[in-house]
């Protein structure tokens, strides 16, 4: 049985509600409609015109088929990559439960050049600054979970060479999430990197696969406001245990 605010249910419902409903693969009347004007308009004799001249004409109808098709294609590509299925509003209605734990693994890269510096990465579904964090999996086993970070820094940072990883440990922390505007408990798996080669600007900010990172002490984020709304829980959990300054 779960445990669930319903407040929080309704809003997460009422704020799911036109996602649901929209289908896969939405546009397609819109791609197939366009084509078939563009093909009528390949074919056809715009002489007999008389309204507006011929040549315009063709450039309006030409200007709305082409318009027609960007959006189509724009709905389609849209419609797969944003599909929200039943399955995925199950998901979040069960992660409204206080109870279920959210599993994540927090990766602590220390720049060797500047001394206390970290690596964070600015997210934009929290809109902050954040250590680099993968999901981890039920049940946890810390040494398969170090493999996988590795094959993650390999990927989004083309790290490269020999990669070592250590456990230092959990935590628990219950939280509101940012991007679902709802309480969630987490359970924090820190990990520290003692040796990587990443092809990195070591002292200021730089851009991989998408993401922009920079490096930052302990002290810099908690002199962020909006650090400390959002992560502050993180950032006590490193000060006290993994003696960053």
């Amino acid at each position: 049985m779960l445990n669930i605010n319903t407040d929080e249910l309704k809003l997460l419902l009422k704020d799911r509600k036109n996602k649901i409903e929209r289908p896969k693969y939405n546009g397609m009347s819109e791609i197939i409609s366009s084509i078939s004007i563009i093909i009528t308009l390949c074919l056809a004799d715009f002489s007999q015109i008389t309204l507006i001249k011929p040549l315009y004409f063709k450039i309006i109808v030409w200007s709305i088929s082409i318009f027609i098709l960007i959006y189509g294609i724009f709905l389609f590509v849209n419609s797969i990559i944003k599909f929200y299925s039943i399955e995925d509003l199950y998901n979040e209605i069960i992660d409204l439960d206080p109870a279920v734990e959210h599993p994540f693994n927090i990766i602590l890269i220390k720049n060797n050049q500047k001394s206390g510096k970290y690596l964070v990465f600015k997210s934009k579904r929290w809109n902050c600054w954040l250590f680099p964090n993968y999901h981890c999996k039920v049940p946890f086993e810390p040494q398969s979970e170090i493999l996988h970070i590795k094959e993650y820094l390999q990927r989004d940072l083309n790290a490269k060479g020999n990669i070592s990883v250590k456990y230092i440990g959990n935590e628990l922390s219950i939280k509101m999430s940012v991007p679902n505007k709802y309480t969630k408990k987490y359970n924090f798996h820190y990990f520290i990197i003692t040796e990587i080669n990443i092809p990195a600007k070591k002292n200021c900010a730089f851009y991989y696969n998408g993401k922009k990172y920079n490096w930052k002490t302990i002290d810099q984020m908690y002199r962020s406001k909006n650090i400390l709304k959002k992560n502050k829980d993180v950032l006590d959990y490193v000060r006290k245990n993994c003696e960053l300054s």
